[in-house]
């Protein structure tokens, strides 16, 4: 009496082995893309509210000759940010290193909301140590509109300047038009 051997129904070790590491890679790729989409997102964020302060001054500008008139220095553009130093006053910018905290300008917002536009209401979001956006009065003349925004060098949208990088976060600036 001889026995076949009959092949049972199902799969291998080699081709169970093959399967899981298959997934592995398909869920690491999904993973790594879904980050970038989320970065790219809040990148765009911030691109937005910057950008819009941008055009909010240069309207200021067109409306009244000059842009709103304020000592040189840095201002937060916007309205409720933490108060980091316990002044009372909302800080932005970096937190850590107090020549680079800068306020909140009741001031400035208040010249801004003069020309009608609804200013951009961004959640402030910290990353290390880094919120925005913010404004450089160098004069009544030389000012910037900055914002941070994650990445290097090469994560700063192309119409604004990196002007420093530092623990993943990269610091966007662009100038406003000479008036």
């Amino acid at each position: 009496m001889t026995h076949k051997h009959t092949a049972k129904p199902g799969f291998t070790l080699v081709e169970i082995i093959v399967v899981i590491v298959v997934i592995g890679i398909l869920a690491t790729i999904g993973t790594l893309g879904y980050g970038n989409i989320q970065k790219r997102a809040r990148n765009l964020t911030r691109y937005q509210a910057v950008t819009a302060y941008y055009q909010i001054f240069k309207d200021y500008g067109a409306m009244f000759g000059k842009y709103p008139s304020m000592p040189a220095g840095g201002y937060c553009l916007g309205r409720g940010f933490k108060d980091v130093n316990g002044d009372g006053i909302g800080d932005c910018h970096d937190l850590n290193y107090g020549l680079r905290r800068f306020d909140e300008s009741n001031t400035l917002m208040t010249q801004l909301e003069k020309i009608g536009s609804q200013l951009p209401n961004e959640k402030n979001t910290i990353k290390n140590n880094y919120i925005g956006p913010y404004v450089i009065y160098r004069s009544d003349t030389e000012i910037y509109t900055r914002n941070w925004f994650e990445g290097g060098m090469s994560d700063c949208p192309k119409d604004m300047q990196a002007i420093l990088t530092e623990n993943g976060v990269v610091i966007c600036s662009k100038r406003l038009p000479s008036l």
